[in-house]
């Protein structure tokens, strides 16, 4: 398959071949695990680690102006990603985007004024549906 893939430590965008086992995605961005970081018009994808955020060492980001595309993900991307098309039955092929397209798309680093994501969560429990309705509710998500 023809793809691209992106690294924004080096800012490049470089045209890349893979096979059709999904393992070479991994090595090709360097994970464990991907994701869809977002996806692109005419059924592109851009994929990128899962656990990017997690991991200890320096991190890079990019991200693809929905300006430029109409992408569904303005966030930014950690890490290095794969572009990749698929086909009618969602197996992966060809990337149908340009070079110049995306290029053009891309943008490195965060936004200005944004902070580096830092992972965390919280577990909290309730002792009834109510209290819970209640904290959503405070939260704004309800």
């Amino acid at each position: 398959m023809q793809g691209y893939l992106i690294d924004p430590k080096a800012r490049s965008i470089t045209e890349v071949t893979l096979g059709d086992h999904y393992e070479e995605i991994n090595t090709a961005i360097g994970s464990r695990c991907f994701c869809v970081g977002c996806y692109l018009p005419e059924e592109d994808a851009v994929f990128v680690d899962d656990e990017g955020l997690l991991t200890d060492e320096p991190k890079d980001f990019f991200r693809v102006d929905p300006r430029v595309l109409g992408t569904n993900n303005p966030s930014p991307l950690c890490g290095r990603g794969v572009v990749l098309g698929a086909d009618d039955e969602g197996n992966s092929v060809d990337a149908k985007i340009t070079l110049e397209k995306l290029t053009e798309a891309v943008r490195w680093g965060l936004p200005a004024g944004q902070a580096e994501p830092v992972a965390s969560c919280e577990f909290v429990s309730f002792d009834d549906p109510q209290s819970f309705i209640d904290a959503l509710t405070k939260e704004g998500l309800l």
